[in-house]
């Protein structure tokens, strides 16, 4: 009777333990082909293997239900939405800004027109060459970095910074105090204020180092890092904000020939 009651306990130990050993963690996804993922392995599997088993077709399966998933969060948002012409610019900046790479600084002068440029200039003409082909158009055709700051973009953090945003820079300003009359006067250590002289655009962002793209006196064309000599050196002591376009500096590429129509027809 003993030796029974032991085998009986015995084969529900073996059974109980091999539940427990096929229980699903908490969290795991399973999948019509009987594979499970936890979290981690999730990601991994959208973001940086191949997915497998391509040719299934059967909606519910795990190569279908992954990409599908993995689609969803890298669709790109509607044409006619301020974020789409933001994702344009991102995508488009890179390229577009090699273009002008080398070119040397003058004060005043277009790139597009000249093969000299200044820090708003390039700025703007990177923007609007960036939405080429996409049904939008960059309405300004020249605006002073101070401007530029002030009230054609929004401040960002650091955080928020992808290619297309820009990168303000300040510098002091000096005025005589009213207290200085009559005496020698060091404006180096009277500064007043601090105002806006530099912009560029950013181009690449990797981890923390913040790629950007601007005209600079000394070497004209360049890109600079934010983990770069020149950026300790001096860069980083100017550094203003960063800032974005604001959406009312695009308007639809029909909409501007519209405007730019009528505007004949009331001249004529």
């Amino acid at each position: 009777m003993m030796l029974k009651k032991l085998f009986v306990l015995s084969a529900l130990f073996v059974f109980l333990y091999g539940c427990a050993e096929h229980q699903a963690n908490k969290g795991d996804f399973y999948y019509a082909d009987g594979n499970s993922w936890n979290n981690n392995e999730l990601k991994a599997n959208l973001l940086d293997t191949k997915i497998q088993n391509e040719s299934a077709t059967d909606e519910f399966s795990s190569a279908n239900t992954a990409e599908h998933y993995y689609n969803k969060l890298t669709t790109e948002p509607e044409e006619n939405t301020h974020a789409s012409k933001k994702s344009v610019i991102e995508i488009n900046v890179p390229k577009v800004s090699l273009h002008y790479l080398g070119l040397r600084y003058r004060r005043g002068s277009d790139p597009d027109k000249s093969p000299y440029s200044d820090c708003s200039h390039l700025v703007c003409a990177i923007t609007k060459r960036s939405l080429t082909d996409s049904g939008y158009t960059f309405v300004p055709n020249y605006i002073p970095s101070q401007t530029i700051q002030a009230n054609y973009t929004y401040t960002i953090q650091k955080e928020e910074v992808k290619p297309g945003d820009l990168v303000f820079f300040k510098k002091p300003y000096y005025a005589k105090h009213k207290k200085c009359r009559g005496k020698k006067y060091s404006k180096a250590k009277h500064p007043a204020g601090s105002r806006i002289y530099h912009v560029a655009i950013v181009t690449k962002v990797n981890g923390d180092t913040i790629y950007f793209t601007h005209a600079s006196s000394d070497y004209g064309v360049v890109e600079t890092s934010t983990n770069s000599r020149d950026w300790h050196s001096y860069w980083e002591k100017h550094f203003h904000s960063f800032g974005r376009w604001r959406k009312d500096v695009f308007a639809k590429s029909d909409s501007i020939a519209k405007n730019n129509s009528s505007s004949s027809a009331d001249l004529n």
